[in-house]
């Protein structure tokens, strides 16, 4: 039992003023080292998604739409070199859709054969889509989607096992949301307190506290946060009062 008249302690010292009723802004551990490498994944997912996506829709133009093959000819070569990458090779081509249609111009990235038996004048032959000749492939690959979904499944999974990650601290966010918004601020006590020290991370305090609020049901939860929150204050021990701001018997946190 917490001593009469001790001081509670906080695991927080900005929680004072939610204790005082200056404020119902709640500070906790963010936890934001956890969070960075699944935002990094998430975001990472993002940028591999755009580009497969849009592979994809030009492959299924390509090969599950109306689609027409005519001759092209070459009116321009380029290889591109850049230093430590290996070279890339470019035709530019010219064809016309359809009778009275109007011309098309692409350029495309052609394998060094294709490049070589290509030059300046020669005849391609080009797939383009019926509907809309900008879509075209002067080197046509196989039919085989399998590897169009491969490159949309990877992200699409990278981004769901990021979401998951991510799914309890949102839950936890928002939680909070509705403690602030409606909760109160009650008493209780540290059941135990311990630091954890772990090679190359910070140093961490974690916290069990319990509190009743009818007198009869204990309700306990835990409260982790960096070592540095004691701010030069010795690590409490059991039975230390300390207050939490509660909103129901799932949703409470220690100050």
């Amino acid at each position: 039992m917490p001593a009469v008249g001790e001081a509670p302690f906080f695991a927080f010292l900005r929680n004072q003023a939610v204790a005082a009723g200056r404020s119902r802004k709640l500070t906790q551990d963010t936890q934001l080292r956890a969070l960075a490498w699944p935002l990094a994944g998430l975001v990472l997912g993002v940028l591999l998604l755009v580009p497969a996506v849009r592979s994809a829709v030009f492959f299924a133009k390509l090969h599950y739409a109306p689609t027409r093959i005519v001759a092209a000819q070459v009116i321009q070569t380029s290889i591109h070199a850049e230093l430590d990458y290996p070279a890339s090779y470019w035709l530019t081509y010219r064809f016309v859709p359809g009778p009275g249609e109007r011309p098309q111009t692409l350029t495309e990235s052609v394998p060094e054969h294709k490049y070589d038996s290509s030059p300046v004048g020669a005849t391609v032959t080009v797939r383009h889509n019926i509907a809309d000749p900008s879509i075209a492939e002067l080197t046509i690959s196989s039919d085989n989607i399998a590897w169009e979904a491969v490159l949309v499944g990877v992200p699409v999974f990278f981004i769901f096992c990021c979401l998951r990650w991510l799914r309890p601290f949102v839950r936890r966010r928002v939680e909070t949301w509705a403690i602030e918004r409606d909760g109160v601020v009650v008493p209780g006590c540290l059941i135990s307190s311990f630091d954890e020290v772990r090679l190359m991370q910070q140093a961490r305090m974690h916290y069990e506290y319990s509190f009743s609020r009818d007198g009869k049901t204990e309700l306990r939860g835990l409260c982790s946060t960096d070592k540095s929150e004691l701010a030069g204050r010795p690590i409490p021990k059991a039975g230390t009062p300390v207050l939490i701001y509660y909103l129901d018997s799932a949703r409470h946190r220690m100050l």
